[in-house]
């Protein structure tokens, strides 16, 4: 079992999309998602933008993982 962390898109060009998580910066390719834009919230499962989260879903995520 996985478990995906939220990432913040930070830009998005031909080169990729890069996600932002706070960390470290990845470069995603592929996205099974419809009109994400720069500053979304979304979890990517093996390089695959997999679902898109409002402000709301990742604050309430990275509140229950400091708990």
């Amino acid at each position: 079992m996985c478990l995906s962390i939220p990432g913040k898109i930070s830009s998005i060009s031909g080169k990729g999309i890069i996600v932002d998580y706070k960390t470290k910066k990845a470069t995603i390719f592929n996205s099974l998602v419809e009109d994400i834009k720069e500053g979304d919230w979304v979890l990517v499962e093996n390089k695959f933008i997999t679902r898109k989260l409002s402000d709301a879903q990742a604050k309430e995520f990275f509140n229950l993982i400091k708990e």
